[in-house]
């Protein structure tokens, strides 16, 4: 079942997005990140859409419950 895009539903998004990307900045100085069991080393700006697609990837697992 879909969960509505509520104005409030937006803001929790937009903390954890915010939470997430300070640890996965956080985990850029150690050049590394881990990404749905993948690691990728040495971004070196290879992958200009790794915070985003970490934060969704992060995001969809807290909707299914799976912190």
């Amino acid at each position: 079942m879909e969960k509505e895009e509520t104005s409030e539903y937006k803001v929790i998004e937009n903390f954890y997005l915010k939470l997430l990307e300070q640890e996965v900045n956080e985990n850029l100085k150690n050049g590394y990140e881990v990404l749905g069991g993948i690691s990728i080393c040495q971004y070196d700006g290879i992958f200009p859409n790794h915070k985003i697609l970490y934060a969704q990837a992060m995001i969809k697992r807290i909707k299914n419950g799976n912190e």
